[in-house]
């Protein structure tokens, strides 16, 4: 959302909870990462609508937690966090209720929500490609898919690094590597087989 990467978000967002001033913080996070979060979380619940209430929790809980952060320098971990934590409770409090298959946002607007419709041509293309990687995804461990999505299917301004998924995931960085590594040699097995 106009930002090149995060890094000098992260660092400007640093310099507002330092002067205390939160409500700058937050509206910056929000700006910059709102797409971003709700991406992941439409990947982790398969569902669009839930991903919203869900991406709407986490900055809510941003706003609460602003001014108790300690590590400011680790924004987006503790951002992807507080995340991926609410997504894992919508599985744990709806694990019985709701068929993961039927979840899937099927469309790149569930996905995308810019101001500007895209050609249909291209959305057909992408949406097919995304319903193929979207197949091939769901036939990996969970631990092998966070991996994935963090590196590879946010926004482009908002690219987590090993580094800061080794902080969300709570993992060594050797482990985000090799979680890397084996995801991608699966999908492309299931991918070249399927």
């Amino acid at each position: 959302m106009g930002r090149d990467n995060g890094e000098p978000v992260d660092e400007e967002t640093q310099t507002y909870i330092a002067a205390r001033m939160y409500s700058q913080a937050w509206k910056l996070l929000v700006d910059t990462y709102y797409g971003a979060v709700f991406r992941y979380c439409v990947m982790l619940v398969r569902d669009g609508d839930r991903a919203r209430d869900i991406t709407q929790d986490v900055f809510t809980a941003v706003c609460r937690g602003l001014p108790s952060i300690r590590e400011a320098a680790k924004i987006r971990a503790w951002l992807f966090g507080i995340a991926r934590n609410k997504c894992r409770r919508y599985w744990e409090d709806y694990r019985g209720h709701q068929d993961k298959e039927q979840q899937h946002p099927e469309s790149i607007a569930e996905l995308n929500h810019g101001p500007h419709p895209p050609d249909p041509a291209v959305t057909a293309v992408a949406e097919e490609q995304l319903r193929l990687l979207r197949r091939a995804l769901d036939q990996l461990p969970q631990d092998l898919q966070e991996v994935l999505v963090l590196l590879y299917s946010l926004e482009d301004h908002v690219q987590c690094s090993p580094d800061d998924i080794a902080g969300i995931l709570k993992i060594s960085r050797a482990t985000v590597y090799r979680r890397r590594d084996e995801g991608l040699a699966e999908l492309r097995r299931i991918m070249h087989d399927g």
